[in-house]
């Protein structure tokens, strides 16, 4: 098998490349379907992105969450969801990109039936949403809150 992120080839009996540690059960197209939600984080604010996507890998992989990808550009978002098209559960998103990017988001929730959009608000949430139907959600203060939102999104999700 070739790494479809960098082309090496992964060795027999593998499952991560040896040249980006690309581990192959990131491939959310051809992997199985799952009864956990899968998760796309797009936030502008890399620091924030990251966190999020480390506390659901942390708290909620594998147990609630089973694909955890997050992005911080239209062109990382094109990249990840290019084939995997109704693969989604839960988007998370913030302000910034849900305002500069609505045809993009807008797309991609049509392209994923059931999906819960969520925007996080750093600052007090405002009473209309950027984007049709989305969850308005205020920045958690510490792991309680933290845990209780994504909860809520999983719980969503499933009721979706």
């Amino acid at each position: 098998m070739h790494c479809p992120q960098c082309s090496r080839e992964i060795p027999v009996g593998q499952d991560v490349c040896p040249g980006c540690y690309y581990w192959k059960g990131n491939d959310v197209e051809n992997s199985p379907p799952s009864t956990k939600p899968n998760i796309l984080i797009f936030m502008v604010d890399s620091v924030s992105a990251e966190r999020h996507s480390t506390k659901v890998t942390k708290y909620l992989q594998p147990d609630a969450i089973a694909w955890n990808f997050f992005v911080t550009s239209p062109a990382e978002f094109a990249e990840v969801t290019a084939k995997s098209s109704g693969a989604w559960q839960i988007l998370l998103t913030d302000p910034e990109v849900a305002t500069r990017y609505p045809e993009i988001l807008l797309s991609f929730i049509d392209a994923n039936p059931g999906l819960i959009a969520a925007v996080e608000y750093k600052a007090s949430v405002p009473p209309i949403s950027p984007l049709p139907n989305a969850l308005l959600l205020e920045s958690p203060q510490d792991e309680d809150e933290w845990l209780a939102m994504f909860y809520h999104l999983i719980n969503r999700s499933k009721s979706a």
